[in-house]
């Protein structure tokens, strides 16, 4: 008899017990999943300033554009030596450095169409 009731004293903590952790999860509302979505990359993108992306170049060096409010910069870096040039269109930036065309349309990362016209 004693069993029997230690028994029923743990199934009805049991179950009083599943009851109450089983309400205790948070409820979301539709404010809470518009903060969210609000937080999605393409609602947030515009607040990004300097989203590098490096393009490398056959012999190591690479270039990339800065953009921060309305100014782009061009940038190449070399490793060899340190240096970064800097100029204001990407034309600009391989004649400085002395970059053919062919190499700008072969870079490592890229694929060309079977003409070698686009990239």
């Amino acid at each position: 008899m004693k069993i029997k009731l230690i028994s029923l004293q743990v199934i009805l903590v049991l179950i009083a017990g599943s009851s109450i952790y089983g309400q205790a999860g948070k409820i979301f509302t539709e404010a809470d999943y518009k903060r969210a979505v609000e937080m999605l990359y393409g609602n947030v993108a515009r607040f990004i300033d300097n989203d590098i992306q490096p393009q490398w170049l056959q012999d190591n060096r690479l270039w990339y554009c800065v953009k921060s409010g309305s100014k782009v910069e061009y940038r190449m870096f070399n490793p060899a030596n340190g240096k970064i040039l800097v100029a204001g269109s990407e034309k600009e930036l391989m004649e400085k450095a002395t970059v053919s065309q062919e190499e700008v349309k072969t870079m490592a990362n890229e694929v060309l169409s079977p003409d070698g016209q686009y990239r």
